[in-house]
C-alpha cells in the first residue's frame, strides 16, 4: 500500500504531505483545485514524464518522495527481480526530482536509480486509472496476465508444466543450432581434417627427439675426427706400451705414498683417500674411451637416414606448429575437431525424435492452458457484464477476444484482448477506443470488482471515476468502491458524496491566493470537517441545514 506521499514545488504546490491508510481514500475539493496534480505527482515518482510547467514557477527543484509498504509474497519477489527489493520492513521508497533544466534524478531506498527501475517497479506497487488513460486495462500485452489470474487457483499447475515444458524444448532447439552451426560444410571439413590428422599421425613425432637426432648426425659427421681425437687420449692415459707410464699407474703410486704419508701424519688420511678414488676413476674413464672409440664408424647410409628424418621433421614443424610440442599439441585439437563432428551428426540425428517429442508435450500443455483461458474468459465475461448493470450499463457487452500465436512461449500460444459494446447495437471494440470517460471509469470499476480477490497489485487509484455518473449509479459505483477497497487499497479522487461518504480517510483539495501567488494545499479532514465537505458536494457553494443533514445521513449510511 502507499502510506506517504511528500510533494513540494509541483505546479500549485509548494508543499503538502500526505498519510494515507488502508481501505478507502478519497481527495476532494472544487473544480480546478489541483486534485489531479496529487496523481501526476505520484505518478512521476513511479517513472512518468514531466515538462518543465511541472516544477512550480520562481523554484529551481520539485520533489516528490513515494512511501511504499509490501506485503512478502510475488509482488515483493516481483520487485526483487527488478531490482528494487523491499526493506527489511517491506518499505520502498521511491524518490524523485526535477531541476529547472529539465532534467530528473531518481532514488530507491535512498539509493540512485535509473527512471525504468520505477517504471519496472509501479506495476507491482499500485495500478492508476484515469478517464482516459490506464495503466493495465488499455495494455492489450497485459490482458493475457489478468485473464491467468482469473482462472481457478488449481491452473496454475498446468502454466508451470507448460514453463518447464518450454524450457526443456527451448534447450533442445539451443542445442540443435549449436549442433547445426558445428556439423555445416560438415564432411568438406572433416576431409581436411583427417588429412592433417594422417599427416601428423605418420610422422610419429616424439618430443625431443629432433635434438637427439640433431646429436647423432652431427657425431656421425665428424667421426673420423672423433677417433683420432679418442685415440689421442687414449694414448695420453695409457702412456708407454707396458702400462707402467699410464696415467693410472702413476696416480696408484703416489696413492701409496700419501698413504705412507697418512700413516705418519693422520690430517693426511683423507686425501690419501682421495688419490686412490682419482686412480679408480682413471681407470673407468679409460675404459669408457676404449669402448666409445671402439663403436664409432663412418655410416653414410644412417647419416641419410638421420638427414632425411630431420627434414621431415621441419617440414611438419613450419606446418603445425614450432616445434614438435606444438605439433603434437595441435594433433590433439585436430582430433578433438574431427570428433566434435562426427559426435554433432550423431546427436543430431537423436534429437530430431526428441525436439518432436517435445514439441508435442509443449502443444499438448499450450492447448490445455488454453482450454482453461477459455473457461475463464466465459466466467470473467459474466462477472463484469454482471458489474456493469449494476453500475447502469445495462446493455453492454464484454467481451475476451482470444487468438494463436504462431511461435510457441512459455505463456502459451494464446492471445487475449478485452473488447466492449457500451451501448445496444454497437460492435465490440477495444477498451481504448471507448469515447466516455465515465464508461471507461465503470468498465475499470467492473473489471477490477471482478479480479477484487485474485489481483495481487495492493493498491489502485482512480481518477474521477464518477465522470458522467449520478443517481443511483453513483451509489452503485459508490458501494463497488467500498467493496474493493475492503480487499486493497484506494485512492480515489470524486466529485460525489456518495463515493466520498465511504471514505476511510477524506482529503481536501484547496486553491488560495494572498493576491500575488496561488497555492493549493492539501489536509486530512476530521469526522466534522468531512461532513461539512459533503455538503458542499451535495449542495454546491451554498451549505445549508438540509445539505449538512443530507451529508450527515449519507455518513450514516456508509458506515452501516
Amino acid at each position: 500500500m502507499l502510506e506517504n506521499l511528500r510533494v513540494q514545488n509541483v505546479v500549485l504546490i509548494g508543499e503538502a504531505e500526505l498519510r494515507f491508510r488502508e481501505g478507502l481514500n478519497i481527495l476532494s475539493g472544487e473544480t480546478g483545485a489541483g486534485k489531479s496534480i496529487i496523481i501526476d505527482a505520484l505518478k512521476f515518482a513511479l517513472g512518468g514524464r514531466a515538462g518543465k510547467d511541472f516544477l512550480r514557477a520562481g523554484e529551481q527543484v520539485a520533489s516528490v518522495d513515494a512511501l511504499f509498504r509490501v506485503r512478502e509474497g510475488k509482488n515483493a519477489e516481483a520487485l526483487r527481480l527488478a531490482g528494487v527489493g523491499p526493506d527489511e520492513d517491506g518499505s520502498v521508497l521511491l524518490s524523485r526530482t526535477l531541476n529547472s533544466q529539465g532534467k530528473s534524478f531518481c532514488r530507491i531506498n535512498g539509493k540512485p536509480a535509473a527512471t525504468g527501475m520505477l517504471r519496472a517497479a509501479a506495476g507491482s506497487l499500485i495500478d492508476i486509472h484515469g478517464q482516459h488513460e490506464n495503466m493495465s486495462l488499455f495494455d492489450s500485452g497485459r490482458h493475457l496476465d489478468i485473464l491467468d489470474m482469473f482462472r481457478a487457483d488449481g491452473a496454475a499447475g498446468v502454466k508451470n508444466d507448460l514453463e518447464e515444458a518450454y524450457a526443456r524444448f527451448h534447450g533442445v532447439m539451443k542445442e540443435i543450432k549449436t549442433l547445426t552451426a558445428v556439423a555445416a560444410d560438415g564432411d568438406a571439413k572433416l576431409e581436411n581434417l583427417n588429412f592433417q590428422i594422417e599427416e601428423l599421425k605418420s610422422v610419429r613425432l616424439m618430443p625431443k627427439e629432433e635434438e637427439a637426432l640433431i646429436r647423432r648426425r652431427d657425431a656421425l659427421r665428424h667421426s673420423g675426427r672423433i677417433y683420432a681425437d679418442a685415440v689421442e687420449a687414449l694414448a695420453l692415459l695409457r702412456g708407454g706400451g707396458d702400462g707402467e707410464d699410464s696415467a693410472e699407474s702413476r696416480v696408484s703410486r703416489a696413492a701409496s705414498v700419501w698413504k705412507g704419508v697418512a700413516g705418519l701424519d693422520g690430517s693426511q688420511e683423507e686425501l690419501a683417500g682421495q688419490f686412490l678414488e682419482l686412480a679408480g676413476r682413471l681407470s673407468e674413464i679409460t675404459g669408457e674411451i676404449e669402448r666409445y672409440a671402439g663403436g664409432l664408424e663412418e655410416d653414410p647410409a644412417a647419416l641419410d637416414r638421420i638427414e632425411a628424418r630431420l627434414d621431415l621433421i621441419a617440414r611438419v614443424r613450419r606446418k603445425y606448429g614450432g616445434d614438435a610440442e606444438s605439433a603434437l599439441k595441435r594433433l590433439d585439437k585436430l582430433e578433438r575437431e574431427s570428433e566434435a563432428i562426427v559426435s554433432a551428426a550423431e546427436r543430431l540425428g537423436r534429437l530430431g525424435p526428441e525436439r518432436k517429442k517435445r514439441a508435442v508435450a509443449l502443444i499438448k500443455l499450450s492447448s490445455e492452458l488454453s482450454d482453461e483461458r477459455k473457461a475463464a474468459a466465459d466466467g470473467l465475461r459474466t462477472k463484469v457484464e454482471a458489474v456493469l448493470r449494476e453500475l447502469g450499463m445495462k446493455n453492454a457487452r464484454f467481451e475476451i477476444k482470444m487468438d494463436k500465436k504462431k511461435a510457441f512461449s512459455p505463456n502459451g500460444f494464446d492471445t487475449a484482448e478485452f473488447l466492449i459494446s457500451p451501448n445496444q447495437g454497437e460492435e465490440p471494440k477495444p477498451l481504448s477506443k471507448i469515447a466516455s470517460g465515465g464508461e471507461v471509469s465503470r468498465v475499470m470499476l467492473a473489471i477490477k470488482t471482478a479480479l477484487a480477490d485474485v489481483d495481487l497489485t495492493e493498491a489502485f487509484v482512480f481518477d474521477e471515476i464518477d465522470a458522467g455518473v449520478s443517481g443511483r449509479t453513483a451509489q452503485k459505483v459508490a458501494e463497488k468502491l467500498r467493496f474493493l477497497a475492503g480487499k486493497h487499497q484506494i485512492i480515489c479522487i470524486t466529485h460525489l458524496p456518495q463515493i466520498a461518504a465511504m471514505a476511510d480517510a477524506h482529503f481536501l483539495i484547496e486553491k488560495k491566493s494572498d493576491g500575488a501567488r496561488t497555492t493549493t494545499s492539501v489536509s486530512e479532514l476530521d469526522a466534522e470537517r468531512s461532513v461539512m465537505e459533503l455538503a458542499r458536494l451535495i449542495g454546491g457553494a451554498r451549505i445549508t441545514e438540509a445539505t449538512v443533514k443530507a451529508a450527515k445521513e449519507l455518513k450514516e449510511m456508509a458506515i452501516s
